[in-house]
């Protein structure tokens, strides 16, 4: 199965894996599956981390990214100038631009959006599926 990581699990595999279902967690370790996660999730990360609505535990967002690649878990989701300028076409059910793209990817790729953000489950209408 393939996977999209939301911006906090991500964050949670990097900084606080305690903080993850179990569920969620041996999906993610689970070999035979393939785990995403979008530029989209880095560009948040830097702009919350900018704001200093974001700590990483003592890292920058580069370093973030460098523990990211080492670790060789994930593969990045390439961020597709269609899936940007198709991405009016997502009703707008949440106003937060960061999970809305993350939802539009998801769907345009037909992946699993693996969050613990309930309130995308607004999207399963529009054919989102979810793990929560």
């Amino acid at each position: 199965m393939e996977f999209l990581l939301d911006t906090n699990i991500l964050l949670w595999w990097q900084l606080s894996p305690k903080k993850l279902s179990r569920k969620i967690y041996a999906h993610i370790e689970d070999p035979w599956n393939i785990m995403y996660y979008s530029p989209v999730s880095l560009w948040e990360i830097a702009t919350k981390y900018g704001t200093g609505k974001l700590p990483l535990n003592e890292r920058t967002p580069e370093q973030f990214l460098d523990k990211l690649e080492a670790d060789n878990m994930f593969d990045c989701l390439e961020l597709l100038p269609g899936t940007l300028v198709t991405s009016y076409q997502l009703p707008m059910r949440h106003r937060d631009p960061f999970d809305r793209m993350l939802v539009w990817e998801a769907l345009q790729h037909d992946l699993i959006l693996v969050t613990a953000d309930e309130t995308l489950r607004a999207y399963e209408q529009d054919g989102l599926r979810l793990m929560c």
